[in-house]
């Protein structure tokens, strides 16, 4: 799973700024989309790094979601 839309990453247009107030300022949000991919079967995820995106894949690895963590220097 991507992480860019809860970063409003540019690339999602008007969009952008919907995502930014929906996800970067409510981790609890990104949180709840990343364990409904779990239940689904996604366990695969891009971590971006920034605070609420670490905020809420920390909470979900606390919970015992078994995420397997891609990243990117």
């Amino acid at each position: 799973m991507g992480t860019s839309p809860f970063i409003g990453a540019s690339q999602f247009g008007f969009k952008s700024f919907h995502y930014y107030q929906y996800f970067y300022l409510h981790p609890e949000n990104i949180l709840r989309i990343i364990r409904k991919a779990y239940e689904v079967g996604i366990e695969g995820l891009q971590l971006l790094p920034y605070p609420p995106v670490v905020k809420a894949v920390k909470k979900a690895l606390d919970e015992g979601l078994n995420l397997k963590i891609l990243g990117f220097a």
